[in-house]
Formats: C-alpha cells, sequence, structure tokens
C-alpha cells in the first residue's frame, strides 16, 4: 500500500503545569521557595531539549482477519483476539510507533554515575 513514513524531530507541547502536578505539586496546597520552582524549570528545559520525538507510520492493507488474528498485505500476521474484534470492519490499519530516542536515557545514566 503506502511506504513506512518518517517525522523526526518533533516538538511536543506540554503544559509546565501538568509536571508540577505528576512531580506532587498542588496549585492550592504546595509551597515551592523561588530558588527551588526555579531550578525544577531548568530541569524541565533541559528536559525538552533532549527530547526530540520521531514517529514512524505504515498504513497497511488488511487481507484477511480471523477471530484470533488479522493478516497484513505482505502475510504478516498479527495474533491478538481483541485487535482482531477492533479492526473487523476495516480494509487498512495504522502501525505506529514513536520513541524520544536514547539521548534522555543516556543522560539519564550519565546523571547515575
Amino acid at each position: 500500500m503506502n511506504q513506512i513514513k518518517f517525522y523526526r524531530n518533533i516538538q511536543t507541547p506540554y503544559k509546565k503545569s501538568l509536571i508540577y502536578t505528576r512531580l506532587g505539586y498542588e496549585k492550592t496546597n504546595t509551597r515551592l521557595e523561588s530558588g527551588k520552582k526555579k531550578e525544577i524549570d531548568k530541569w524541565i528545559t533541559e528536559a525538552e531539549v533532549l527530547c526530540k520525538v520521531d514517529i514512524i507510520f505504515w498504513m497497511v492493507e488488511i487481507t484477511n482477519i480471523e477471530k484470533n488474528a488479522i493478516i497484513l498485505e505482505n502475510s504478516e500476521r498479527i495474533v491478538s483476539s481483541s485487535l482482531s474484534a477492533l479492526l473487523q470492519h476495516s480494509n487498512e490499519a495504522v502501525l505506529m510507533a514513536a520513541t524520544s530516542g536514547p539521548r534522555i536515557t543516556d543522560e539519564i545514566k550519565q546523571l547515575q554515575q
């Protein structure tokens, strides 16, 4: 059907407030000292520089759907009863993956040494 497509260095929008919430900060109940907030903001900015998302996707024709599997155009078989049920009335699917690459994990390893 279509070729595999790559999109590199996708900017990922985010809300800084959601990061603070994930860290346990509650706007109405938690106080952060000015210096600590600046430090956290600096870390968020550093992480943003490291986070360059790559996406790969492929539109693929579904040639057959069985009870526990779907068969793709290249005769690849994906065994999954739930995926088969989800795609039971479909004639194509999108296979997709995303990664922020090794930069973040490499940085974490370096900081832990």
